[in-house]
């Protein structure tokens, strides 16, 4: 596998054109590195929505004494009624909250 994160983007752009035979257009190499984003704002809205909902719950929320309840309640509402996008504000409680309950499980609170 070949880890591009340190090596200098006209390195990577010549090579990936030499690899595509001239069929990437010059305009996409002369661009450099550009990562991608993933879906999470519409994967909370669906997908994942039953999982975020149980792990932002109420209870687990307000038994962990961490966050404010009403507070991210209102971030989890207006981000599922397309209100607004919180997805990062959601991903971050979100992905600490599923890192707290694993690692400090039963030592908190």
């Amino acid at each position: 596998m070949f880890y591009f994160r340190n090596v200098p983007d006209e390195i990577v752009c010549n090579s990936i054109f030499i690899l595509a035979g001239g069929k990437v257009p010059p305009d996409i190499l002369a661009r450099g590195k550009k990562g991608f984003g993933i879906p999470i704002a519409k994967w909370f809205r669906n997908e994942l929505r039953g999982l975020l909902l149980d792990t932002l719950s109420e209870r687990r929320i307000r038994q962990q004494g961490i966050f404010d309840y009403p507070a991210l309640a209102q971030l989890v509402t207006e981000h599922l009624q397309g209100a607004k996008d919180n997805r990062k504000q959601l991903w971050t409680v979100f992905m600490f909250q599923l890192w707290f309950e694993k690692y400090m499980g039963s030592k908190a609170a």
